[in-house]
């Protein structure tokens, strides 16, 4: 239950019931998960910095923006969706390929695997340093653009969320999974 408000706990929580033990009864595997929700974690970082710099060098000024997060949690319901419908890299890294026919075949990590994510919710950090933007502008030389009654003109070349690394089993760290709501 994600987004539970609860005195005590950060507002928008993650909750969710978690697996408290693992037993092998007679060759069954036996998964025991808590009976309540349990709280996994704040849904919004705890800590958050940016790197900023603005350089210019005559007419070009390059800019560039480096952001972190760390300490808040997702829960990830993309994550067992995606191995569940077989469309995972964390499931697709599981199977074989004969080299002769090319034909992919199920193994028994990647029937593990979707056997755990059938019944598993997954809560992964949040955490990660994104290289959010970067531009370089021009500065048209007035020689250029007076003559055409142009004015001042400058010429930018900007790009946004260039890069980023995380830990997270999912498309992207700040996204908000409402996958089995009616209004997400």
């Amino acid at each position: 239950q994600t987004g539970a408000t609860r005195v005590g706990y950060p507002i928008q929580g993650v909750w969710g019931r978690v697996f408290k033990s693992y037993a092998n009864v007679n060759g069954v595997p036996t998964f025991t998960r808590t009976d309540t929700n349990v709280f996994i974690g704040p849904a919004l970082p705890t800590f958050n910095a940016a790197l900023t710099n603005t350089v210019r060098m005559g007419r070009f000024t390059a800019y560039w923006n480096v952001t972190m997060e760390r300490g808040a949690i997702l829960s990830n319901g993309d994550r067992s969706y995606r191995v569940r419908q077989g469309g995972s890299d964390e499931f697709l890294k599981l199977l074989t390929v004969d080299p002769k026919t090319g034909v992919w075949s199920k193994t028994f990590a990647s029937d593990s695997a979707l056997n755990w994510w059938n019944v598993a919710d997954s809560f992964d950090p949040r955490d990660n340093v994104r290289f959010r933007e970067a531009s370089l502008t021009w500065d048209v030389p007035d020689a250029l653009t007076v003559p055409r009654k142009m004015g001042k003109m400058a010429i930018t070349v900007s790009g946004q969320n260039l890069m980023w690394w995380d830990h997270c089993n999912c498309s992207d760290p700040n996204m908000s999974y409402q996958g089995g709501t009616s209004f997400g």
